[in-house]
């Protein structure tokens, strides 16, 4: 008896130094952080075909100015270092690089592009430096067994498409007549996850109501010829599945066509003040797009909190911003995720435990995502948002249309 009473003694002193020793160690850091800074990297386009979302990386920028008035995270401040790879995969690359190498970051945040952030994924993964919340809707970004290192955040295209189909096909209903729809899609992934979206969603339709689908490539200087080709294929509906610069080009195609299909674009090129601003709206377009974000320049979110304190935010870190910008949404959304994230680290700054915290989101609610949106992941699900709904275009805003709708 006296030596069992002696084992368990032994065995409480034991668990109490170790759990002493883990209480006193001291904060864990790989690369890129210590007890007053925490480096963070991105690589987006300020130049070339995407340099239309410039405003997104600026807004992720002024966000963390923010937090770092107010104190930084945990007591240490967020170095937030940038570079321009022009969308070009292998600058992408080197910048990528240089920023592991060079400036030592702890890991990426929102890269901006499908085929360059996918050109950086097996570098930073053989490295093991996180690449988190990458802006593009393809669905490998978020493909967690191939790119364990990489999480996309936002909605995958192909939910979109098949989203975009449901509703052609009740559309088709309530009128009686069904569409005959025109594709016009970018020659990558991304653009591939759109169109094969919209055949999952057109189902046994797809093949006799999809009359033309067109391909263009990034790098194309216009794609007049492929709208040109869609309407002659007899397309009474369009979905430009299709980044920022694209849409606004053919929807001017579109109207020096003489043209007037019902318009489908993603939320990734549905801008007003940029791309829809670009595309020289006359007013009369049918215009169909999707949201997971708060609109702050519609009239009806004036009053809303989320958008209250992001305007001020913008007043006081960014006034030279656009207050009506869903792209600057995007980025302040971002950085707050990924403080969200940097909060849960606590003091344990390695690069596995900022994967770690980022892998185990459970119904997380950013700051200006619309109501009934929540992201979770794990280590097996990196598509963090899941739903998504229906706008239609009018007075220059766009308005809700139906109710939200969600996928697993």
């Amino acid at each position: 008896m006296i030596r069992k009473k002696t084992k368990q003694i032994a065995a409480s002193i034991v668990a109490a130094a170790l759990a002493c020793s883990s209480a006193s160690a001291g904060p864990a850091y790989d690369e890129g952080a210590s007890d007053s800074e925490i480096r963070i990297g991105n690589v987006a386009a300020a130049s070339g075909p995407l340099a239309i979302y410039i405003t997104y990386r600026e807004a992720l920028k002024r966000c963390f100015d923010k937090i770092n008035d107010d104190g930084g995270i945990n007591g240490r401040k967020i170095r937030f270092l940038s570079y321009d790879d022009a969308y070009n995969p292998s600058r992408t690359v080197e910048q990528t690089r240089k920023l592991v190498e060079s400036d030592g970051v702890l890991f990426l945040i929102g890269g901006v592009g499908t085929a360059t952030s996918l050109a950086a994924a097996p570098y930073l993964s053989a490295k093991k430096v996180p690449h988190l919340f990458v802006a593009s809707a393809a669905s490998k970004i978020a493909d967690a067994a191939a790119y364990p290192w990489m999480m996309g955040w936002q909605p995958v295209a192909a939910q979109e498409g098949a989203i975009f189909a449901r509703h052609m096909r009740a559309a088709a209903a309530s009128a009686g007549t069904p569409a005959s729809i025109g594709v016009l899609y970018q020659n990558d992934d991304l653009g591939r996850d759109f169109l094969a979206g919209l055949k999952d969603g057109l189902g046994t339709d797809a093949q006799a109501r999809l009359v033309s689908a067109r391909p263009y490539e990034a790098a194309d200087p216009t794609i007049t010829s492929q709208i040109a080709q869609i309407k002659a294929a007899g397309a009474d509906t369009i979905y430009l599945a299709a980044t920022g610069k694209f849409v606004a080009q053919a929807i001017k195609a579109i109207r020096e066509l003489s043209w007037s299909p019902v318009i489908y674009l993603p939320y990734i090129a549905n801008s007003p003040d940029i791309v829809l601003k670009a595309a020289d709206l006359k007013g009369d377009e049918k215009l169909i797009s999707s949201a997971f974000l708060k609109d702050p320049g519609a009239p009806a979110k004036a009053q809303d909190n989320d958008v209250k304190e992001w305007l001020s935010w913008m007043n006081s870190h960014y006034p030279s911003g656009n207050k009506a910008e869903v792209f600057n949404v995007w980025g302040w959304s971002i950085c707050q995720t990924t403080a969200h994230v940097l909060r849960k680290a606590g003091d344990n700054l390695t690069r596995a435990n900022v994967l770690a915290m980022a892998n185990a989101l459970d119904a997380y609610k950013p700051p200006m995502v619309l109501p009934g949106i929540a992201m979770s992941s794990s280590p097996t699900q990196h598509r963090l948002t899941k739903c998504m709904q229906i706008q239609t275009f009018r007075d220059g805003r766009w308005n809700a249309a139906g109710e939200t709708v969600c996928s697993d």
